[in-house]
Protein backbone atom coordinates (compact mmCIF):
# COMPACT_ATOMS: atom_id res chain seq x y z
CA UNK A 1 0.00 0.00 0.00
CA UNK A 2 1.09 3.88 -0.73
CA UNK A 3 0.30 6.14 1.78
CA UNK A 4 1.17 9.73 0.71
CA UNK A 5 1.12 12.88 3.39
CA UNK A 6 1.86 16.23 3.48
CA UNK A 7 5.75 16.82 4.27
CA UNK A 8 6.16 16.65 8.12
CA UNK A 9 3.49 13.52 8.09
CA UNK A 10 0.54 15.12 8.45
CA UNK A 11 -2.93 14.85 6.65
CA UNK A 12 -4.61 16.82 4.02
CA UNK A 13 -8.48 16.80 2.98
CA UNK A 14 -9.02 16.09 -1.03
CA UNK A 15 -12.71 16.55 -2.60
CA UNK A 16 -13.74 15.85 -5.95
CA UNK A 17 -14.66 12.66 -8.02
CA UNK A 18 -11.26 13.01 -9.82
CA UNK A 19 -9.36 13.08 -7.11
CA UNK A 20 -10.97 10.55 -5.01
CA UNK A 21 -12.10 8.16 -7.81
CA UNK A 22 -8.22 6.55 -8.44
CA UNK A 23 -7.45 6.19 -4.34
CA UNK A 24 -10.97 4.19 -4.30
CA UNK A 25 -10.41 2.32 -7.29
CA UNK A 26 -7.33 1.29 -6.64
CA UNK A 27 -8.24 0.06 -2.70
CA UNK A 28 -11.40 -1.72 -4.38
CA UNK A 29 -9.23 -3.42 -7.13
CA UNK A 30 -6.68 -4.97 -4.22
CA UNK A 31 -9.57 -6.02 -2.21
CA UNK A 32 -11.31 -7.76 -5.23
CA UNK A 33 -8.79 -9.07 -6.26
CA UNK A 34 -8.03 -10.64 -2.83
CA UNK A 35 -11.14 -11.74 -2.09
CA UNK A 36 -13.92 -11.67 -5.06
CA UNK A 37 -16.95 -12.55 -3.60
CA UNK A 38 -16.06 -9.28 -1.05
CA UNK A 39 -19.85 -8.07 0.36
CA UNK A 40 -21.15 -5.86 3.16
CA UNK A 41 -19.51 -7.58 5.76
CA UNK A 42 -16.45 -7.22 4.24
CA UNK A 43 -16.52 -3.77 3.78
CA UNK A 44 -17.87 -3.10 7.31
CA UNK A 45 -14.63 -5.40 8.55
CA UNK A 46 -12.46 -2.74 6.67
CA UNK A 47 -14.40 0.39 7.77
CA UNK A 48 -13.41 -0.90 11.09
CA UNK A 49 -9.45 -0.96 10.30
CA UNK A 50 -9.47 2.21 9.31
CA UNK A 51 -7.45 4.57 11.01
CA UNK A 52 -8.01 7.53 12.79
CA UNK A 53 -6.44 10.77 11.11
CA UNK A 54 -7.50 13.48 12.93
CA UNK A 55 -11.26 15.11 13.76
CA UNK A 56 -11.54 16.80 10.84
CA UNK A 57 -10.55 13.80 7.92
CA UNK A 58 -13.95 11.66 8.23
CA UNK A 59 -13.97 8.31 8.80
CA UNK A 60 -10.21 7.82 8.60
CA UNK A 61 -7.22 6.38 6.43
CA UNK A 62 -7.92 2.68 5.15
CA UNK A 63 -5.28 0.77 5.77
CA UNK A 64 -4.61 -2.14 3.22
CA UNK A 65 -2.63 -4.44 4.99
CA UNK A 66 -5.17 -4.70 7.64
CA UNK A 67 -7.85 -4.87 5.43
CA UNK A 68 -6.77 -7.89 3.28
CA UNK A 69 -6.74 -9.11 6.54
CA UNK A 70 -10.23 -8.59 7.62
CA UNK A 71 -11.72 -9.72 4.39
CA UNK A 72 -9.73 -12.77 4.22
CA UNK A 73 -12.02 -16.27 4.66
CA UNK A 74 -10.71 -18.58 6.95
CA UNK A 75 -10.09 -22.28 6.05
CA UNK A 76 -13.07 -24.85 6.82
CA UNK A 77 -11.49 -27.91 8.79
CA UNK A 78 -13.81 -31.29 8.97
CA UNK A 79 -13.34 -34.64 10.59
CA UNK A 80 -14.35 -37.34 7.96
CA UNK A 81 -13.41 -40.09 10.21
CA UNK A 82 -14.95 -41.15 12.91
CA UNK A 83 -18.27 -39.40 11.54
CA UNK A 84 -19.42 -38.72 15.10
CA UNK A 85 -18.46 -40.13 19.01
CA UNK A 86 -16.91 -43.70 19.32
CA UNK A 87 -16.67 -45.94 21.77
CA UNK A 88 -13.73 -48.26 22.44
CA UNK A 89 -12.26 -50.27 25.03
CA UNK A 90 -8.88 -49.49 26.72
CA UNK A 91 -6.45 -50.45 24.28
CA UNK A 92 -8.22 -50.10 20.98
CA UNK A 93 -7.59 -47.51 18.06
CA UNK A 94 -9.87 -45.24 16.53
CA UNK A 95 -9.36 -44.33 12.96
CA UNK A 96 -8.79 -40.79 12.25
CA UNK A 97 -8.79 -38.50 8.86
CA UNK A 98 -9.82 -35.16 8.28
CA UNK A 99 -9.68 -32.27 5.21
CA UNK A 100 -10.07 -28.76 4.96
CA UNK A 101 -11.48 -25.89 2.70
CA UNK A 102 -10.69 -22.38 1.72
CA UNK A 103 -12.64 -20.37 -0.68
CA UNK A 104 -10.41 -17.78 -1.18
CA UNK A 105 -7.14 -19.59 -0.53
CA UNK A 106 -5.67 -23.01 0.21
CA UNK A 107 -5.29 -25.20 3.56
CA UNK A 108 -2.03 -25.65 4.17
CA UNK A 109 -1.51 -27.20 7.94
CA UNK A 110 -3.48 -29.53 9.97
CA UNK A 111 -3.03 -29.59 13.73
CA UNK A 112 -4.64 -32.63 15.42
CA UNK A 113 -4.67 -33.04 19.29
CA UNK A 114 -5.57 -36.45 20.88
CA UNK A 115 -5.69 -36.53 24.83
CA UNK A 116 -5.78 -39.55 26.29
CA UNK A 117 -4.55 -41.15 22.93
CA UNK A 118 -1.01 -42.48 21.61
CA UNK A 119 0.09 -40.72 19.57
CA UNK A 120 -1.15 -37.48 20.98
CA UNK A 121 -0.73 -35.16 17.93
CA UNK A 122 -0.12 -34.91 14.19
CA UNK A 123 0.27 -32.67 11.40
CA UNK A 124 -0.80 -34.19 8.47
CA UNK A 125 -5.19 -34.73 7.29
CA UNK A 126 -4.94 -38.32 7.99
CA UNK A 127 -3.34 -39.25 10.94
CA UNK A 128 -4.54 -42.75 11.30
CA UNK A 129 -4.61 -45.09 13.98
CA UNK A 130 -4.75 -43.14 17.77
CA UNK A 131 -4.48 -45.95 20.62
CA UNK A 132 -6.72 -44.91 23.86
CA UNK A 133 -5.10 -47.24 26.90
CA UNK A 134 -6.78 -45.83 29.67
CA UNK A 135 -10.74 -45.54 30.45
CA UNK A 136 -11.85 -41.94 30.26
CA UNK A 137 -13.93 -39.33 28.06
CA UNK A 138 -11.25 -37.73 25.45
CA UNK A 139 -11.96 -34.88 22.90
CA UNK A 140 -9.90 -35.24 19.96
CA UNK A 141 -9.71 -31.53 17.98
CA UNK A 142 -8.72 -30.73 14.32
CA UNK A 143 -7.16 -27.30 13.31
CA UNK A 144 -6.73 -26.45 9.68
CA UNK A 145 -4.96 -23.57 8.59
CA UNK A 146 -5.04 -21.87 5.21
CA UNK A 147 -1.95 -19.51 3.26
CA UNK A 148 -2.96 -16.49 4.91
CA UNK A 149 -1.90 -17.78 8.12
CA UNK A 150 -5.79 -18.11 8.87
CA UNK A 151 -7.04 -20.48 11.86
CA UNK A 152 -10.62 -22.35 11.42
CA UNK A 153 -12.50 -20.34 13.66
CA UNK A 154 -14.31 -23.51 15.32
CA UNK A 155 -11.85 -26.30 15.29
CA UNK A 156 -13.62 -29.55 14.71
CA UNK A 157 -13.79 -32.15 17.62
CA UNK A 158 -15.10 -35.79 18.15
CA UNK A 159 -15.24 -37.25 21.52
CA UNK A 160 -14.37 -40.77 22.10
CA UNK A 161 -15.38 -42.76 25.23
CA UNK A 162 -13.02 -45.48 26.40
CA UNK A 163 -14.05 -48.29 28.86
CA UNK A 164 -12.30 -50.23 30.32
CA UNK A 165 -11.43 -53.59 29.89
CA UNK A 166 -12.59 -55.22 32.42
CA UNK A 167 -14.19 -54.15 35.40
CA UNK A 168 -14.29 -55.25 39.01
CA UNK A 169 -17.22 -55.60 41.74
CA UNK A 170 -17.08 -56.05 45.55
CA UNK A 171 -19.77 -57.40 48.01
CA UNK A 172 -20.02 -56.92 50.40
CA UNK A 173 -18.57 -53.10 50.65
CA UNK A 174 -17.58 -53.58 54.37
CA UNK A 175 -17.04 -56.18 57.16
CA UNK A 176 -16.24 -56.19 60.91
CA UNK A 177 -14.96 -58.92 62.54
CA UNK A 178 -13.07 -58.91 66.11
CA UNK A 179 -8.97 -59.61 65.93
CA UNK A 180 -8.53 -63.19 65.02
CA UNK A 181 -11.67 -63.53 62.77
CA UNK A 182 -11.85 -63.85 58.97
CA UNK A 183 -14.17 -62.15 56.61
CA UNK A 184 -15.04 -62.89 52.99
CA UNK A 185 -15.47 -60.71 49.61
CA UNK A 186 -16.70 -61.85 46.51
CA UNK A 187 -15.00 -60.31 43.77
CA UNK A 188 -16.77 -60.66 40.28
CA UNK A 189 -15.16 -59.83 37.11
CA UNK A 190 -16.99 -58.12 34.49
CA UNK A 191 -14.97 -58.06 31.18
CA UNK A 192 -15.98 -55.97 28.48
CA UNK A 193 -16.87 -57.04 25.12
CA UNK A 194 -13.63 -58.32 23.73
CA UNK A 195 -11.93 -58.90 26.74
CA UNK A 196 -10.81 -62.80 27.46
CA UNK A 197 -7.99 -62.26 29.62
CA UNK A 198 -6.40 -63.72 32.75
CA UNK A 199 -6.90 -61.51 36.04
CA UNK A 200 -4.61 -61.96 38.99
CA UNK A 201 -5.84 -60.68 42.07
CA UNK A 202 -4.07 -58.39 44.96
CA UNK A 203 -5.24 -56.42 47.68
CA UNK A 204 -3.68 -53.22 49.06
CA UNK A 205 -4.14 -51.58 52.69
CA UNK A 206 -4.01 -54.41 55.41
CA UNK A 207 -3.98 -53.68 58.44
CA UNK A 208 -0.53 -55.33 60.70
CA UNK A 209 -1.45 -58.85 61.69
CA UNK A 210 -3.37 -59.65 58.52
CA UNK A 211 -3.45 -62.03 55.90
CA UNK A 212 -5.16 -62.32 52.54
CA UNK A 213 -5.84 -64.58 50.33
CA UNK A 214 -8.02 -65.53 46.91
CA UNK A 215 -9.99 -67.96 45.74
CA UNK A 216 -9.06 -68.83 42.98
CA UNK A 217 -6.02 -66.71 42.60
CA UNK A 218 -7.05 -65.97 38.91
CA UNK A 219 -9.87 -66.15 36.91
CA UNK A 220 -10.00 -65.51 32.64
CA UNK A 221 -12.65 -63.72 31.03
CA UNK A 222 -14.93 -63.65 33.84
CA UNK A 223 -16.22 -64.94 37.08
CA UNK A 224 -16.17 -64.44 40.60
CA UNK A 225 -13.18 -65.13 43.24
CA UNK A 226 -13.37 -64.85 47.21
CA UNK A 227 -11.09 -62.75 48.99
CA UNK A 228 -10.71 -64.17 52.69
CA UNK A 229 -9.03 -61.56 55.03
CA UNK A 230 -7.70 -62.71 58.14
CA UNK A 231 -6.85 -60.75 61.15
CA UNK A 232 -4.60 -61.87 63.61
CA UNK A 233 -5.07 -61.58 67.87
CA UNK A 234 -2.76 -58.70 67.58
CA UNK A 235 -4.18 -56.59 64.41
CA UNK A 236 -5.19 -52.81 66.30
CA UNK A 237 -8.58 -52.28 65.84
CA UNK A 238 -9.88 -49.50 63.93
CA UNK A 239 -11.20 -49.07 60.20
CA UNK A 240 -8.79 -49.82 57.04
CA UNK A 241 -9.77 -49.16 53.58
CA UNK A 242 -8.80 -52.04 51.62
CA UNK A 243 -8.10 -52.21 47.44
CA UNK A 244 -8.87 -55.20 45.59
CA UNK A 245 -6.88 -55.43 42.48
CA UNK A 246 -7.53 -56.76 39.59
CA UNK A 247 -4.43 -57.35 37.11
CA UNK A 248 -4.25 -57.84 33.30
CA UNK A 249 -1.07 -57.45 31.33
CA UNK A 250 -1.07 -53.79 31.07
CA UNK A 251 -4.70 -53.43 32.16
CA UNK A 252 -5.52 -53.05 35.88
CA UNK A 253 -8.52 -52.05 37.60
CA UNK A 254 -9.51 -51.66 41.11
CA UNK A 255 -12.10 -51.70 43.88
CA UNK A 256 -12.64 -50.77 47.14
CA UNK A 257 -14.06 -52.40 50.40
CA UNK A 258 -13.61 -51.29 54.47
CA UNK A 259 -12.22 -53.83 57.09
CA UNK A 260 -13.63 -52.78 60.48
CA UNK A 261 -11.57 -54.13 63.23
CA UNK A 262 -13.20 -54.15 67.01
CA UNK A 263 -11.82 -52.76 69.89
CA UNK A 264 -12.76 -55.88 71.91
CA UNK A 265 -14.53 -58.85 71.38
CA UNK A 266 -15.05 -62.55 72.11
CA UNK A 267 -15.09 -66.26 70.68
CA UNK A 268 -17.48 -68.78 71.42
CA UNK A 269 -16.81 -72.35 70.99
CA UNK A 270 -19.16 -75.66 71.76
CA UNK A 271 -18.89 -79.47 72.46
CA UNK A 272 -19.36 -81.64 71.41
CA UNK A 273 -20.31 -81.11 68.09
CA UNK A 274 -23.05 -83.69 67.94
CA UNK A 275 -24.85 -85.01 71.19
CA UNK A 276 -27.26 -88.15 71.20
CA UNK A 277 -29.36 -88.02 73.88
CA UNK A 278 -32.84 -90.65 74.29
CA UNK A 279 -36.53 -89.62 75.28
CA UNK A 280 -36.54 -89.27 79.09
CA UNK A 281 -32.99 -88.78 79.70
CA UNK A 282 -31.09 -85.58 79.46
CA UNK A 283 -27.47 -84.58 77.79
CA UNK A 284 -25.40 -81.58 77.91
CA UNK A 285 -22.95 -79.08 75.73
CA UNK A 286 -20.37 -76.93 77.12
CA UNK A 287 -20.59 -73.43 75.62
CA UNK A 288 -17.00 -71.53 75.87
CA UNK A 289 -16.33 -67.94 76.09
CA UNK A 290 -13.06 -66.44 75.08
CA UNK A 291 -11.99 -62.60 75.61
CA UNK A 292 -10.14 -60.81 72.79
CA UNK A 293 -8.45 -57.55 72.64
CA UNK A 294 -9.02 -57.53 76.36
CA UNK A 295 -13.19 -57.64 76.34
CA UNK A 296 -14.27 -58.07 79.65
CA UNK A 297 -18.11 -57.44 79.21
CA UNK A 298 -21.32 -59.74 80.20
CA UNK A 299 -22.14 -62.93 78.12
CA UNK A 300 -25.63 -63.78 78.37
CA UNK A 301 -26.24 -66.77 76.80
CA UNK A 302 -29.21 -68.86 74.73
CA UNK A 303 -30.16 -71.85 72.75
CA UNK A 304 -32.62 -71.82 69.69
CA UNK A 305 -33.26 -74.61 67.35
CA UNK A 306 -34.57 -76.99 69.88
CA UNK A 307 -37.37 -79.49 69.64
CA UNK A 308 -40.64 -79.57 70.95
CA UNK A 309 -40.64 -80.55 74.87
CA UNK A 310 -36.85 -80.19 75.61
CA UNK A 311 -36.06 -77.91 78.63
CA UNK A 312 -32.82 -75.84 78.47
CA UNK A 313 -30.69 -74.71 81.17
CA UNK A 314 -27.14 -73.24 80.54
CA UNK A 315 -25.25 -73.26 84.09
CA UNK A 316 -24.22 -70.16 84.57
CA UNK A 317 -26.69 -68.40 82.59
CA UNK A 318 -23.88 -65.77 81.52
CA UNK A 319 -20.05 -65.30 81.89
CA UNK A 320 -18.12 -62.16 82.63
CA UNK A 321 -15.17 -61.80 80.36
CA UNK A 322 -14.26 -65.36 79.61
CA UNK A 323 -15.52 -68.57 80.52
CA UNK A 324 -17.24 -71.87 80.28
CA UNK A 325 -20.98 -72.87 80.60
CA UNK A 326 -22.99 -76.11 80.55
CA UNK A 327 -26.32 -76.10 78.52
CA UNK A 328 -28.80 -78.96 80.24
CA UNK A 329 -31.08 -80.79 77.80
CA UNK A 330 -33.93 -82.81 79.00
CA UNK A 331 -35.64 -84.66 76.83
CA UNK A 332 -39.36 -85.57 77.23
CA UNK A 333 -41.32 -88.72 76.39
CA UNK A 334 -43.67 -86.70 73.08
CA UNK A 335 -40.45 -85.39 71.70
CA UNK A 336 -40.20 -86.54 68.32
CA UNK A 337 -36.94 -88.24 67.14
CA UNK A 338 -35.07 -87.08 64.65
CA UNK A 339 -31.42 -84.53 63.84
CA UNK A 340 -31.89 -80.72 65.40
CA UNK A 341 -29.70 -78.07 64.16
CA UNK A 342 -29.30 -75.73 67.89
CA UNK A 343 -26.97 -72.57 67.54
CA UNK A 344 -25.63 -71.60 70.98
CA UNK A 345 -25.51 -67.77 71.27
CA UNK A 346 -23.68 -65.65 73.49
CA UNK A 347 -24.69 -61.81 73.39
CA UNK A 348 -23.44 -58.87 74.77
CA UNK A 349 -24.54 -55.58 73.91
CA UNK A 350 -24.40 -54.87 69.98
CA UNK A 351 -22.05 -58.04 69.73
CA UNK A 352 -23.49 -61.62 68.73
CA UNK A 353 -21.46 -64.42 67.93
CA UNK A 354 -22.62 -67.86 67.75
CA UNK A 355 -21.64 -71.96 67.62
CA UNK A 356 -23.47 -74.33 66.27
CA UNK A 357 -24.54 -78.00 67.88
CA UNK A 358 -26.30 -81.31 66.39
CA UNK A 359 -29.36 -82.82 68.72
CA UNK A 360 -29.86 -86.39 67.88
CA UNK A 361 -32.92 -87.74 69.82
CA UNK A 362 -33.38 -91.27 69.99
Amino acid sequence: AIVTTYPFGTYAAGWGTSFSAPFVSGAAALLLNKQANTNESHAAAAVAHAMPVGPDMGNGRLDLVQTLAAVDVPPTGSIDSPSGYVFVEAGQSVFFSGSGTDPDGTVTAYSWSFPGGSPGSSNVATPGNVTYSTPGIFVATLTVTDNAGLNDPSPKTRTIIVLPAFSLLSTPSAATVPPGASANHTVTVVPGNTFTGTVSFSVEGLPSGATASFYPASLTGSGSTTLAVTTGTTTPPGTYSLTIRGTSGRFSHTTPVTLVVNASDFFVSASPASAKIRRLDGGSYSLSVAAVQGFTGTVNLGVTGLPPFVTAVFSPPSIAGSGTSVLTLQVDERTPTGNYNLTLSATSGSLIRSASAILKVR
